[in-house]
């Protein structure tokens, strides 16, 4: 009886020590899936400052990765006119749209309708608002500057 409670025991070791396996815990989850970047360029201005904006958003399928939350994130950069170039880094609540980046000093807060994201910012040198377009092979071409209309009439008209 004791030879027979020491294989049962043996047996039941021997299983319990070949359940646990290095590949048990996969570092790449299963079911494949697809990992997509939208890139957003568009401009910024306050009453002290402007410049030009672009951001990249990375969103996975839901093969990819199990989404417990709507949230993607965003990574980018602002190019102060005659002055740096600042790194943002963000994220996006798919579920109502809400956008958020900050670096160097600055917070951009706003909001995705469609293929746009605009809002406001505060920085180091004051507030102001931003508007950016989805671009695809830099199809969206940003300019920073003045305007002066030729025929000298009000508003640029």
């Amino acid at each position: 009886m004791n030879m027979l409670k020491s294989i049962i025991a043996f047996s039941i070791g021997v299983l319990l020590l070949s359940g646990c396996k290095k590949d048990d815990n996969p570092t790449t989850p299963p079911g494949g899936g697809t990992t997509t970047y939208t890139t957003y360029a568009g401009t910024f201005a306050g009453s002290s400052e402007s410049g030009s904006m672009s951001v990249t958003r990375t969103t996975h399928s839901p093969e990819a990765l199990p989404k417990t939350a709507s949230i993607d994130s965003i990574t980018g950069s602002l190019k102060i006119s005659g002055g740096a170039t600042i790194i943002l880094q963000g994220t996006l609540n798919t579920a109502d749209g809400s956008f958020t980046v900050s670096g160097g000093g600055y917070t951009f807060t706003g909001t995705l309708s469609g293929t746009s994201i605009s809002g406001s910012y505060t920085g180091p040198n004051g507030s102001g608002s931003f508007t950016m377009k989805a671009s695809s092979n830099n199809s969206v071409k940003v300019f920073v500057g003045g305007y002066t209309s030729q025929a000298g009439r009000a508003n640029g008209r």
